[in-house]
């Protein structure tokens, strides 16, 4: 519903919808945020009409409280056409495509400032963000940045539970994903990896259960038979961390891993259509570190901090290919996917920053604070979805075809 002229019982409306769901005790039935579209007027018209005025007051005076309303400025690509119905011909004649490009922008954002920005902002005195948007191809972007601009102001303005939930319900931009990945983690066991203080008693696979759960969850992929919480899957991404076993340390498995190493390369990409063939037998066995009780130790540590950052890259590498080419979740996609990130640049960067981390300041900085966290931090921020090292990964992972009629975990 909206507020135009003659609707003058859907102001009252709303308010009283938003203070009922704001009083509601459970996070999954307050308003977690509030998008006000608004659609971008023409040279001559108003960016706020009287009802929409009222509304914004309702915010402005605090009567709303917390919940943040976001006003967004919908059908920008309309200001582009705009401007480029105007252009003159003979300038246009002498600009190369990109040229025109950044002067249609350049036009468009100054009649979008005159006839919308300079007028909302007047009105709200900084006390609700705005954002200008498109649904048209090429226009991506700004659906990004509402997401992250979203994502924000419910995480500082509502409460840490309430942004988790935002970053699990949209499929747009997956660096909201990852900063709910760090919210979550911060806030049960990360601040304190280097001890065994968050998984008191507790086996290795018990915490590593825990952690694969957690960050699995965030990324809402559709998973039906659930592939991406199977065993095999979570026995993956710890075999994944061997490379990094302080190899001065009794190890069991340390006779069975050379031997295993002697049966040639494991990770294996033959061709776009070549079923992938990965070790899962060996992951089962090699993994037996897992089933001791979590304790300090170099080893312990440098294992989990990889399977942190590698679980999170991973998934974030399977939502860029999902979301951009609308493929299900499927074993051969999450084998595909594991194999291109473990044979890659990115994910020996990843262990060999982890382990010159840990060697360099033990289990614990200096004064007694747990360094782990922020270099956790560090390496997934380095490789964001934009990064070059995750948009070759992902042209590399596209490469290969992905039939209806899914493979088995291991394949003859």
């Amino acid at each position: 519903r909206g507020f135009e002229a003659g609707e003058v019982d859907n102001l009252q409306i709303v308010r009283d919808f938003i203070k009922k769901r704001d009083s509601m005790p459970d996070i999954k039935d307050k308003l977690h945020a509030i998008w006000l579209c608004l659609a971008i007027p023409s040279a001559s018209g108003r960016i706020l009409e009287t009802g929409v005025e009222d509304f914004l007051n309702l915010k402005v005076t605090g009567e709303l409280g917390k919940i943040p309303v976001i006003a967004i400025f919908t059908k920008y690509d309309e200001l582009i056409t705009r401007a480029d119905w105007q252009m003159d011909g003979s300038l246009r004649a002498r600009l190369d495509k990109e040229q025109i490009s950044e002067l249609l922008k350049k036009d468009a954002d100054a009649a979008l400032k005159k006839v919308c920005t300079i007028p909302f902002e007047k009105h709200v005195k900084k006390k609700v963000p705005h954002i200008t948007v498109s649904t048209k191809k090429g226009y991506e972007d700004t659906l990004r940045d509402l997401i992250r601009l979203t994502f924000d102001n419910v995480r500082e303005h509502v409460a840490g539970d309430a942004s988790t939930v935002t970053a699990i319900a949209q499929r747009v931009n997956p660096s909201v994903n990852i900063d709910a990945s760090i919210d979550v983690g911060k806030r049960k066991y990360w601040s304190g990896l280097a001890s065994s203080v968050n998984f008191p008693g507790k086996t290795l696979q018990r915490c590593l259960e825990v952690i694969h759960v957690d960050i699995v969850k965030i990324w809402s992929f559709q998973d039906p038979h659930e592939h991406l919480y199977s065993r095999e899957f979570q026995a993956l991404m710890l075999k994944m961390a061997d490379d990094l076993a302080v190899q001065d340390l009794p190890d069991p498995s340390r006779n069975i891993a050379i031997g295993a190493s002697t049966l040639g390369t494991l990770f294996t990409l033959s061709g776009p259509a070549a079923p992938i063939v990965l070790p899962i037998f060996a992951t089962f066995v090699l993994a037996k570190w897992v089933y001791d009780v979590y304790k300090q130790s170099r080893d312990v540590l440098q294992r989990l901090m990889a399977y942190i950052v590698d679980l999170i890259l991973v998934v974030q590498l399977l939502f860029l290919v999902v979301t951009s080419n609308d493929l299900p979740i499927s074993r051969r996609l999450i084998k595909v996917t594991f194999a291109a990130y473990h044979d890659s640049v990115a994910k020996s960067q990843v262990h060999t920053k982890i382990r010159e981390h840990v060697t360099r300041t033990g289990l614990f900085s200096r004064g007694g604070r747990d360094s782990a966290l922020n270099k956790i931090i560090e390496l997934i921020k380095r490789y964001h979805d934009r990064s070059a090292e995750m948009v070759q990964l992902k042209a590399q992972i596209l490469g290969f075809e992905f039939p209806e009629q899914d493979e088995p975990w291991t394949s003859p």
